[in-house]
């Protein structure tokens, strides 16, 4: 299993924080402003930044890029 890293992505409701196990999407987390987070690159261009840009200028996404979300089906 490949090492989870993390990314960020600057959304109109705030600074996002994305993990990632390879190429699929794990994880969705705000930042809380947590100053001890360990600092982490800018989500770079792919199928993920396309996806959210496009969410969130109004327009329809498209298909939800490989992700793998865990927890129970509220936190879904």
């Amino acid at each position: 299993m490949p090492a989870e890293t993390r990314h960020f992505y600057r959304s109109p409701t705030g600074l996002m924080m994305l993990r990632f196990d390879g190429k699929t999407l794990v994880g969705v987390d705000f930042d809380d402003g947590n100053p001890s987070a360990p600092p982490c690159p800018e989500l770079p261009d792919g199928a993920h930044r396309r996806w959210l840009d496009d969410y969130f200028a109004g327009r329809d996404p498209g298909a939800l890029p490989p992700h793998r979300m865990g927890g129970s089906a509220f936190q879904q």
